[in-house]
């Protein structure tokens, strides 16, 4: 699955400060992409505005929510990932069927590419 790290950076060094910045276009969902380089690492970044139900705070920082970050994997995944993905989801419990249920009949939801796939995947495994 994928994860998300945020770096702190206490001792002001500026070491979470890329290095370089590259524009990647757009992502399947719509969303603009850049890649920001650190010294030792990448990070690929999405931005998009989301509403508050679709984000929440783990140990403090904020994240989306696992149905949105779903959501928004879907269409850069194979079937047998994204299928594999939604399972553990299911069986870890993460979220409840009627929330995957009322977010995918969201309006903002309606072009998402993510959300058709999200909802078929839910509905064939759950």
């Amino acid at each position: 699955m994928a994860k998300c790290h945020c770096i702190f950076d206490e001792d002001e060094d500026f070491a979470h400060i890329p290095q370089e910045i590259v524009p990647l276009g757009q992502s399947p969902n719509g969303s603009d992409v850049e890649l920001h380089r650190f010294e030792h690492y990448d990070v690929v970044m999405h931005f998009e505005d989301l509403p508050e139900s679709d984000l929440g705070l783990v140990d403090g920082v904020r994240c989306t929510s696992v149905i949105r970050t779903l959501i928004d994997c879907a269409p850069e995944m194979t079937p047998i990932e994204f299928d594999r993905c939604v399972q553990n989801a299911l069986d870890r419990q993460l979220f409840r069927l009627a929330e995957a249920w009322e977010r995918v009949a969201q309006p903002d939801m309606d072009s998402h590419p993510g959300a058709r796939i999200f909802n078929e995947t839910v509905k064939r495994l759950a």
